[in-house]
This record gives C-alpha cells, sequence and structure tokens, in this order.
C-alpha cells in the first residue's frame, strides 16, 4: 500500500516488473469501477456476479445489461486428429462487440448538492431514511436523484441489507399525504367545481360514517377561500373538495396525471400501484384520497403528476437517459416527449399561484427564498402496518416544490421516512426545499423575480388559456 500511495500505478508496474520479486506476478483483469464512489449510486446500480458470469444488477446497470454488455467473439475452425487447426479449412470468426455508452441526465453538480443536504436532514431529523428527487418540470428530464442511506457499489458485496440497494424512489409506494392536495385542487379548478376565491366553511372536524376527519393542527378557521385551504393544508376544506368531485371524476384525473401506472423510467426495479376503481370507492374513500391518504404511489409518480402543474398542464415522460452511443459511434438522442394534455394552461397557472401563496402566507415559509417566487407543498403521511391500520409511530413527511414559477428549471420532492419526535414538513422538509433551491437558483444563475429587501408584489393568480382539453 505504501508503494501504490507512493508511486503512479504505470511506475509501480514497472519496479515490480523489473525487480521480479519471488512469488508477485502481474495479470491483466477487466473491472468496472465507480470513481465517484457513492454518487449516484441509486441511479447506477452496480456490476456484479450471478451464475460464475457478471451481470448488472439494480438502476441503469440492470435496465441496460444487454446494451452495456456487448457480445463475446466467436471462432469456429476445422481441426486435425492432433486438435492443431487446419489452415485451409473452413473457419468462422466473428469478433467481439464492444457495449454502449450510456449517457445520463443527471447533472452531477445537482447530484451533489442533493446527497449532501439529504445525509444531512436525515441525520439531523433522525430519520430512518430519506430521499431527494429533482427534475426538470418542462422535459421531465431527472437532474438528481439520491437516497440516504447508500452504499459505495466499489464494495456492493459489503452490504448487510439488500434493502440498501432499492432504489426507493422507483421502488417502493407511500401514501403521499398533503402533496397529493394540488393535483385534487387543480382537478377540481379544471372541472370549474371551484375557484381559488371559492369559500367553504370551517366550523371543526367533519364526520365520514364512522370516522372524524380534523385538521393536522386541530385549530379551524370559518370561512376559508380554495387558496387558504392549501395554504393552511386543511384536511377538512379538502375532504369538502372531494365532496364536491366524486369519486369517478377524482379517479379520472389520477389516471390523467399518470398515477396507478409506471412512469416507464429507463431503471431496473420500477413499481406500481393500481388505483382500485371508482366503482369500489365509499364516502370514507373519497374523503381521505381528497388529502392523499389512501391512494399510494413512487415518489417519481408524485413529481412527475406535480410536473403537470409546473410547466403548464401536459403529463411529459419522464427520463433519465440523455443518449446512448452505439459502438459504431451512431447515437439515439432522447427527446422530451408529450404524453397527453391534463389541464389548460389556465388551470395549472391559477392552481401554481395557490402553491406560491402556501410558501408565501402559508405552512410552507420556511421554504420560501426571499426575492423569488417558488410554488410547494408540505405533507405529513400516516403509515399503514401489515394489517392495514395506521401505525401511530410511524410517519412520511414529504415537500414537493418548483420554481422559478414563471420559467422552471427545477422541480424537487423530498421525502423523510420515521422522522424523530413531532417533525413536521413545514419545519423539517421545507427548509431542506429552502437550501436546495437557493444552490441551484446560484448554480443556474437565475436572476430575481423581484427585490428581496422589498416585499414581494402579488403574484396574477391565473394565465392565459390555451385551450387544451
Amino acid at each position: 500500500l505504501s508503494l501504490h500511495d507512493a508511486l503512479p500505478i504505470y511506475d509501480l508496474q514497472k519496479f515490480i516488473e523489473e525487480s521480479q520479486l519471488p512469488g508477485i506476478v502481474l495479470k491483466e483483469v477487466d473491472a468496472r469501477v465507480y470513481p465517484e464512489k457513492t454518487l449516484a449510486a441509486h441511479v447506477l446500480g452496480y456490476l456484479g456476479w450471478q451464475d460464475n458470469r457478471q451481470i448488472g444488477r439494480y438502476g441503469i446497470e440492470g435496465y441496460f445489461e444487454k446494451r452495456l454488455a456487448g457480445s463475446l467473439g466467436f471462432l469456429s475452425a476445422e481441426q486435425d486428429s492432433t486438435g492443431s487447426v487446419i489452415d485451409v479449412g473452413d473457419r468462422n470468426f466473428n469478433p467481439a462487440q464492444d457495449g454502449a455508452d450510456i449517457v445520463l441526465t443527471i447533472d452531477r453538480v445537482v447530484q451533489s448538492i442533493i446527497e449532501e443536504e439529504l445525509a444531512n436532514g436525515v441525520r439531523r431529523y433522525g430519520a430512518v431514511r430519506g430521499s431527494i428527487l429533482v427534475m426538470d418540470p418542462t422535459t421531465d428530464a431527472i437532474l438528481g436523484m439520491a437516497t440516504y442511506p447508500t452504499y459505495d457499489p466499489n464494495y456492493y458485496y459489503a452490504i448487510n441489507e439488500a434493502r440498501v440497494q432499492l432504489n426507493p424512489i422507483i421502488s417502493e409506494i407511500f401514501e403521499p399525504g398533503s402533496i397529493l392536495k394540488p393535483v385534487i385542487m387543480a382537478a377540481a379548478l379544471a372541472e370549474g367545481t371551484v375557484t381559488p376565491e371559492t369559500t367553504f366553511v370551517d366550523n371543526g372536524p367533519v364526520r365520514v360514517a364512522e370516522y372524524t376527519i380534523d385538521t393536522y393542527d386541530g385549530k379551524h378557521y370559518g370561512v376559508q377561500t380554495m387558496t387558504q385551504v392549501l395554504e393552511k393544508s386543511n384536511n377538512v376544506g379538502m375532504v369538502w373538495v372531494g365532496q364536491q368531485l366524486g369519486a369517478e371524476v377524482i379517479y379520472d384525473y389520477f389516471r390523467r396525471f399518470g398515477l396507478g401506472e409506471k412512469t416507464g423510467i429507463q431503471l431496473e426495479g420500477e413499481t406500481q400501484n393500481t388505483l382500485d376503481e371508482p366503482a369500489n370507492w365509499n364516502i370514507t374513500t373519497i374523503a381521505t384520497v381528497s388529502f392523499g391518504q389512501g391512494v399510494a404511489l413512487t415518489p417519481l409518480q408524485a413529481l412527475h403528476a406535480l410536473n403537470v402543474i409546473a410547466n403548464g398542464g401536459t403529463l411529459l415522460q419522464p427520463y433519465v437517459v440523455a443518449r446512448i452511443r452505439k459502438n459504431n459511434g451512431d447515437e439515439e438522442i432522447t427527446q422530451p416527449t408529450t404524453v397527453r394534455r391534463v389541464i389548460t394552461k389556465s388551470v395549472a397557472n391559477q392552481t401554481t399561484a395557490m402553491l406560491v401563496s402556501v410558501i408565501e402566507n402559508g405552512v410552507a415559509k420556511l421554504a420560501r427564498v426571499p426575492g423569488y417566487y417558488l410554488a410547494g407543498k408540505t405533507g405529513t403521511a400516516q403509515v399503514p402496518d401489515e394489517k392495514g391500520a395506521y401505525d401511530p409511530d410511524r410517519k412520511i413527511i414529504s415537500f414537493v416544490g418548483y420554481g422559478p414559477v414563471n420559467q422552471p428549471r427545477f422541480s424537487i420532492l423530498i421525502k423523510l421516512d420515521d422522522p424523530a419526535g413531532l417533525s413536521f414538513a413545514s419545519g423539517t422538509a421545507a427548509p431542506m426545499f429552502r437550501n436546495i433551491a437557493e444552490k441551484l437558483l446560484n448554480y443556474y444563475q437565475i436572476p430575481p423575480d423581484y427585490d428581496k429587501d422589498k416585499v414581494p408584489p402579488a403574484i396574477a393568480p391565473g394565465g392565459p388559456d390555451d385551450q387544451g382539453a
């Protein structure tokens, strides 16, 4: 080790060869090396062993195993009785083919930012695990994807718990809680059921079948607009919205927003949770899904859906591969792809303005970056146990947001599993969002929307309608 540290690799090789040390030989071997170590480990996966051969596992390595591996060469020839090749005999030779090169959309700077913030956040708030996803909402390209605890793919075999290798952002479903409220509100706006100024009266908890549903903090504020419902993350208000929409409309918009189906991301291990048909819903189902409980999705599906609002109303195809370089020099370049229009631009703008107010005036004030209009929503959700009941000792807190809202450059999802104590997203995930957003705004050199030392002017609640479906 001391020789290796003191000498460059080629000088070390020369030293060993010239020294002719007894019992020391040099042998050239091929190896997959991950020079960035833990950086983006859950995106990359690793090259491991299976049935005495190397094979890609998880992430990009697993999904593109065949394209990365290439093909072995082949030589067949006639032999004589001694086993020697007959020079004039039939011979068939196919040379080995190198695999393709996969170029990702992951930005190394963005990835480094979120991995540092995530590790600090998990430790600071005593969470069991955490994840952060960053996307470009205008293209649905993944800019960063991190999970902590993580691992070093160079030493994948040293992992004691196989779960660490799984990427929960695409492989594990959770009940999102309040980060799903913007989807419900956008559906209500699109249907003309409400406007941002529509009011309802919050006089206390609401009774639905045998259940009592209350606000997260037990406080009630009387007459409330729909914007204030989101500002205060009011479960009672969202139940009222859900009841106005009904099961079939909510289900239809969930499907339009891409929920209940795989996104098709090019990573091994994506899972999905099918949506129960609305015929099987009851009044309790309508109430709970309205504030994000009783429906499960992956973190990628959650941010994928929010991007619809951020980009002006279209569902795009998420991707993590920018291009694939073939061994002949040709390239397959990934182009942003529109799946369908979900809501009009006007509805998307109205919902965005409401989410800006959540940060400027509501429960997510700690997510605010002075000088910039950012949209966001907090979420705190219960976790069902093996019997289907909610575990009183477990919870998931989360935050979704994007900005700057006039020309979004990034969207962010933060998820913390089982943080210690009485943690809420407003005091944990929200400031983590602010920290990341500040660094991204600086990294992308985005000028402020207004003078940060002055009171921000009100953002318009609507926008031009693009006549989409």
